[in-house]
């Protein structure tokens, strides 16, 4: 029997294998990364007491008929979104009444920013990138609206980096 040469055969098996290793790590670091921004997404998107707390002001803005106001406005705003309350107070347009329990509501949940938007969110985004920070912009421009009922979106953003919304069906 003859003795076939194998010398190249050693290296050929190591870049092979080196090959196979890198193309798994390379996967598994890609979805790493991927978990990892969807994880940190779950602590500050809509998080349990930001949604809470988004749901107490909505229903107190319901209460108070800020929405009928806004709305009107929003419609021929040229921004596209009206701003409700920005710096721990309240904008003083919509809220005729009540404005000290409005300013201490805000307070009490920390809440940095509320924005009435309009369901379609192509022209405000423009505004609200130059206005805000990025993000919220980010939060802003991640938000589906997935019912036709909605009408418009009110988006918080807090003072500890944390973001909610609720969806409104129509203005009360």
């Amino acid at each position: 029997m003859k003795k076939i040469n194998n010398k190249g055969f050693l290296l050929l098996e190591t870049l092979v294998v080196t090959t196979f290793v890198v193309a798994v790590l390379t996967y598994l670091y890609i979805q790493y990364i991927n978990l990892k921004k969807n994880y940190n997404k779950s602590f500050t998107y809509n998080t349990v007491p930001g949604l809470i707390h988004a749901k107490e002001v909505d229903k107190y803005l319901n209460e108070n008929l800020v929405y009928m106001y806004a709305t009107n406005d929003l419609s021929s705003s040229q921004e596209k979104y009206i701003e409700l309350a920005s710096n721990n107070t309240c904008n003083l347009s919509y809220f005729s009444g009540n404005l000290s329990y409005c300013n201490s509501l805000i307070n009490k949940m920390d809440i940095k920013t509320i924005l009435l938007l309009p369901t379609n969110l192509t022209t405000p985004l423009n505004n609200i990138k130059s206005h805000y920070t990025d993000e919220f912009y980010n939060y802003i421009k991640s938000i589906k609206v997935k019912n036709d009922n909605t009408k418009y979106i009110l988006a918080f953003e807090y003072k500890d980096k944390t973001f909610a919304n609720i969806l409104i069906k129509e203005a009360a």
